[in-house]
């Protein structure tokens, strides 16, 4: 996990006020949570993301990371996923979606009205998994994207982006129509 993409991450939760939410995790990387404590997550597993969250849910491809809910996200999304959160995130998994268009789709139709979808993936890394697709800038996050019922808050890359070198990763943050 890339540690300048956590706290970009981080930072615009402070900055939004995005607390007291429902959360759904495409990808399961709760590294990049907060400390855990006490809180519960859905399934009454411990809420990584601390008191900033009302609710956070797994969503995963790789049962390894311990979903609360395993599903082929490139599928089209299960009714009772639909609309039903305030916050879908994503941390560095799209690069290992044979279709990613669809796992952005599904992102948007899981948030509610008015939703917000953040997702950071990878343009400058090492081949790091037997299922490691692609790698994308932020135009290619903006198609990704297109067409789908969202507005555009914020795309582009990492914080700091002085040189390729440090360009490691990209970012969309949107708010569902």
């Amino acid at each position: 996990m890339r540690q300048q993409q956590v706290n970009m991450f981080h930072k615009l939760l402070k900055d939004t006020n995005l607390i007291d939410l429902d959360v759904a995790d495409f990808g399961g990387q709760d590294i990049v949570v907060l400390v855990q404590n006490s809180n519960k997550r859905n399934n009454g597993a411990p809420n990584p993301f601390g008191n900033i969250f009302k609710s956070y849910c797994k969503y995963n491809l790789n049962v390894k990371l311990n979903p609360d809910r395993q599903l082929d996200l490139t599928q089209p999304l299960p009714e009772e996923d639909r609309n039903k959160f305030d916050l879908v995130i994503s941390f560095d998994t799209l690069e290992h979606v044979k279709y990613p268009h669809k796992l952005c789709e599904n992102m948007v139709a899981a948030a509610k009205p008015s939703g917000l979808v953040y997702l950071s993936t990878l343009f400058a890394w090492p081949y790091h998994s037997s299922k490691d697709y692609f790698r994308f800038s932020p135009d290619a996050l903006k198609v990704c994207f297109e067409g789908l019922l969202i507005d555009i808050i914020l795309c582009g890359w990492d914080e700091d982006s002085t040189y390729l070198k440090k360009q490691t990763g990209v970012f969309y943050f949107g708010k569902k129509k």
